[in-house]
C-alpha cells in the first residue's frame, strides 16, 4: 500500500503509521483528517473498537457496512458507509472528504453525540473523555 500511495504521489497526504503503542493511538487519531476503516464482507469480529476511538476524537469516519457498524455510523450523518470490498466507492468517498473540508468539519459534534449515546460503560469512565481533542485542534473556538 505504501508503494501504491507513493506511485500516486500521495506520500505527503497519506500516512501509514504501522503498529503503534496504545499510548500513541489517541494522538494519532486526533491528528487525522479522515479515518478509514475498511473490512471484508463478513470479517468484522467482535466490537469495532477503532470506530469508537475515531468517533471519540471527532475524526470523520469512512467504514465498511459490515457487522454492527451500520448501527453506529449513519451514512452521511456521522460518517460514510461503503459496501465491503468496494474499492472504487471507498476511493470516491475518501476523495469526497478530501475535497469537502466543510463536510468534515460538520461531523465532529455528531460523532461525539453518537459515541456518547451508543457506548455503554457501567463502571468505567467513558473513553471519549480521554480522546476528545481541544476545540482548537478541530478548528473550533
Amino acid at each position: 500500500m505504501v508503494q501504491h500511495a507513493e506511485s500516486l504521489n500521495l506520500d505527503g497526504a497519506v500516512h501509514f503509521t504501522g503498529v503503534q503503542l496504545q499510548s500513541e493511538v489517541a494522538r494519532l487519531v486526533a491528528a487525522a483528517d479522515i479515518a478509514v476503516s475498511p473490512f471484508r464482507d463478513g470479517l468484522l469480529l467482535g466490537s469495532p473498537m477503532k470506530i469508537f476511538e475515531y468517533m471519540a476524537s471527532g475524526t470523520p469516519v469512512i467504514a465498511s457496512s459490515v457487522g454492527q457498524i451500520p448501527s453506529i455510523i449513519q451514512d452521511n450523518v456521522n460518517g460514510l458507509l461503503v459496501p465491503p470490498e468496494d474499492v472504487p466507492t471507498l476511493a470516491s468517498r475518501i476523495i469526497l472528504l478530501i475535497k469537502a473540508p466543510m463536510l468534515r468539519s460538520a461531523w465532529p459534534a455528531a460523532l461525539l453525540r453518537t459515541h456518547k449515546t451508543s457506548t455503554r460503560w457501567n463502571s468505567t469512565p467513558p473513553a471519549w473523555s480521554v480522546f476528545t481533542p481541544p476545540s482548537s485542534a478541530r478548528g473550533g473556538s
